[in-house]
C-alpha cells in the first residue's frame, strides 16, 4: 500500500484542475490504490475495482479515461496469480499461455463508458502472440486503436528484461478510424 503515491496523484489532479480555472472538490477525485483483477471480498462476481467505485460507475455508466502500465508477467511459472484471477469474472477472458496484462485491457474495455479512452504502455507482444487471439477478437469489436508508439527495442526501464515496448492509446467505440503508428 502506497498512500502518498494516492495524495500525490489526487493532489496533481486537483491542481491540475486549478490551474485550467476549474474548481473541484477534492472529495470528487476518485484515486485509489488496489489490485484491479482481484476478486472482491463480498461478492465473487465481482472485482475489487469495481466493488471500490461501485457507486461512481452505476451514476456515470463507466470510466471516462484509463491509463495504465500493467505487469508484464507471462502464464509460466506464474500460475498462481492467472488462478486467482480466473476465480473472478474475468475468467471468461483467460486463454492459455497469455500474458496477465491482457486481462489488464479486457477490464478497461468494460470499465470505460462509451467513447471512452484508454492508454497503456505494455510490451508489443498481444499484437502477433498466437495466445492473445482472444484479446485481439476483443479490441477488434469494441475499440478503435487510435495510434500505436512502437519503441521496438529501446530500453525503456534500465533493469528489465525483454522490452518491446508499445504505447496504446484506444477508444471504446464501435466507429473506427485509422490507427496512426509512430516508430520511436
Amino acid at each position: 500500500s502506497n498512500p502518498v503515491a494516492v495524495f500525490l496523484c489526487r493532489f496533481r489532479l486537483w491542481f491540475t484542475y486549478l490551474s485550467l480555472g476549474q474548481e473541484v472538490a477534492w472529495s470528487e477525485l476518485h484515486i485509489q490504490e488496489g489490485n484491479a483483477l482481484a476478486v472482491s471480498e463480498t461478492c465473487a462476481d465481482t472485482l475489487w475495482i469495481q466493488s471500490a467505485f461501485s457507486e461512481l460507475l452505476s451514476q456515470s455508466g463507466g470510466v471516462d479515461l484509463i491509463l495504465g502500465n500493467p505487469p508484464y508477467l507471462g502464464e509460466r511459472g506464474n500460475q498462481a496469480q492467472f488462478l486467482e484471477v480466473c476465480k473472478g469474472p474475468l475468467k471468461k477472458y483467460y486463454q492459455g499461455k497469455m500474458d496477465l496484462l491482457y486481462f489488464f485491457f479486457h477490464l478497461g474495455l468494460e470499465l470505460l463508458k462509451p467513447k471512452g479512452h484508454l492508454a497503456f504502455l505494455t510490451t508489443r507482444y498481444f499484437t502477433t502472440a498466437t495466445h492473445a487471439q482472444l484479446l485481439r477478437d476483443h479490441l477488434y469489436h469494441e475499440a478503435w486503436i487510435k495510434k500505436l508508439f512502437n519503441f521496438q527495442n529501446a530500453m525503456l526501464f534500465a533493469r528489465a528484461l525483454g522490452q518491446h515496448s508499445l504505447i496504446t492509446f484506444l477508444q471504446k467505440t464501435g466507429k473506427k478510424g485509422p490507427t496512426d503508428l509512430v516508430v520511436c
